[in-house]
């Protein structure tokens, strides 16, 4: 199968966070889970769960097709603290603009801050602030955001690209993956989120 030119979106299981991206795989099926660098730690913390969204044809024309649908998506959240891109096209979120202008250019620093890993491989200051966050949350309000969490999760409804094996989205991987498919080529089918 040729290599495919798409728009995606990464949530997380345990958090409400999301990334919108576009994506040209070098090869068919590659897993690309975008590329942050303020928020990186958020993916080696928390466990994201890629979402496809539109696929373009695998041309010039396609990838300038997806880059504008990712700023039409990224565009109305980029301020939202929940969102996590940081600039669209040459437009800058506030917050990037803002740490940006603390300390000079942000990504450096950013970068040298999880530089220190764990034993297990884990950013040190990812779990620093994976922890602050924990801290000031009620146990309550732990509780309601596992809760939402797992309820978006095992209600959502996903089917492979491939042959169209539905599913949720980790039986649908599996799925994928005792075939000899890529496990990321599914699509959500249903979103089932319930408060």
């Amino acid at each position: 199968m040729q290599p495919r030119i798409y728009t995606y979106k990464v949530t997380f299981e345990e958090i409400p966070h999301w990334y919108w991206g576009a994506h040209k795989e070098s090869k068919y099926g590659e897993l690309y889970l975008g590329s942050p660098s303020t928020h990186a730690w958020m993916w080696e913390v928390y466990t994201p769960v890629l979402q496809i969204l539109e696929i373009f044809s695998c041309n010039e024309d396609g990838w300038k097709k997806a880059q504008e649908v990712e700023n039409r998506c990224i565009k109305p959240d980029l301020n939202n603290p929940l969102c996590l891109n940081e600039h669209y096209g040459s437009v800058i979120s506030l917050s990037s603009c803002s740490e940006g202008g603390k300390k000079g250019d942000g990504r450096p620093g950013a970068e040298a801050l999880h530089l220190k890993k764990d034993p297990n491989g884990k950013s040190i200051q990812g779990l620093k602030n994976a922890r602050k966050l924990n801290e000031v949350m009620t146990p309550q309000q732990k509780t309601e955001r596992s809760k939402r969490a797992a309820n978006s999760t095992n209600s959502q409804k996903w089917k492979s690209a491939v042959d169209g094996f539905t599913g949720r989205a980790c039986s649908v991987a599996l799925h994928n993956k005792a075939n000899g498919w890529d496990p990321a080529a599914r699509v959500k089918i249903s979103d089932g989120f319930t408060n």
